[in-house]
């Protein structure tokens, strides 16, 4: 990292040699450890080195964040789909992918999805919890009383997960910026989008898709929600078939995802 430079003047900057090949291939062939500050739980970076690392991994937006923006970046995620530890690291590499993913996008589209990755996770420090297992909406324990959980470290630990973190952020970001309709549409579908091309798959070739086909977005890209439509009589399209639709056919919720995907460390999908 440079160091000391100036908050106002962080915009495009990051070591010069990890980001010169960035749109030619994904992190320019980089480990992505090398690409992240520090990954262990021990060691939570500075404020200021947070801002520079996430800023100059942007390549338009300046992100200045609130206090209370702060603290949910500085957020230990807990778990194997997670391994580059920290929330900031996570939306460094995101922003990071997004030079390869969004490389030919507008600079407004671009933008777009460059606020959408900032935005998607903030929700997780307060939908922070361990995986246990359930039973009727109790949490099962094994002999000795302890609760039992569906996901383990190694050492018998428990890793936590952030169950409806998507729509806590998209919560956070339509209360901050209720004026930005597609952010917050790509915030809050998110995690539903990692499911997408399976499920869109599954409509190629069928009538309903044929009815979605007639359906015009409005001037943002967006899809009138199931009961604003007047469908056909006879339609085939289910409500939730719809509902992939309209995500499938969202290019930049498309790209969203797969930042979403490539910037984690793990071996791991999100199934």
């Amino acid at each position: 990292m440079r160091g000391n430079t100036p908050f106002s003047e962080v915009k495009n900057m990051y070591e010069k040699q990890q980001l010169e090949n960035m749109n030619d291939t994904l992190f320019g062939g980089q480990p992505k450890p090398d690409l992240c500050l520090d990954t262990e739980e021990a060691n939570v970076s500075s404020d200021v080195a947070i801002n520079h690392a996430i800023n100059c991994a942007a390549k338009y937006t300046v992100f200045d964040p609130t206090p209370d923006q702060m603290s949910c970046l500085k957020m230990y995620q807990n778990n194997e789909h997670h391994l580059e530890g920290w929330l900031y690291n996570h939306i460094i590499l995101m922003l990071l992918a997004l030079r390869f993913y969004g490389r030919f996008l507008s600079e407004d589209k671009y933008r777009t999805i460059e606020r959408a990755i900032y935005w998607s996770d903030p929700g997780k420090l307060e939908t922070k919890d361990f995986c246990y297992k359930m039973k009727k909406g109790e949490i099962k324990v094994d002999d000795n009383g302890d609760p039992i959980y569906t996901r383990t470290w190694k050492d018998g630990s428990p890793q936590s997960g952030a169950k409806g973190h998507d729509k806590k952020s998209a919560e956070m970001h339509l209360e901050a910026h209720p004026e930005d309709r597609v952010v917050n549409f790509l915030v809050a579908e998110h995690m539903k989008a990692h499911n997408m091309a399976e499920q869109f798959e599954k409509l190629a070739g069928t009538t309903g898709l044929a009815h979605f086909n007639t359906i015009e977005p409005d001037a943002d890209g967006l899809y009138p929600e199931w009961d604003q439509i007047a469908w056909p009589h006879g339609s085939m399209l289910s409500k939730r078939q719809y509902t992939w639709a309209k995500l499938a056919s969202n290019s930049l919720l498309v790209i969203k995802q797969k930042c979403d995907s490539a910037g984690r460390i793990s071996n791991l999908s999100f199934a």
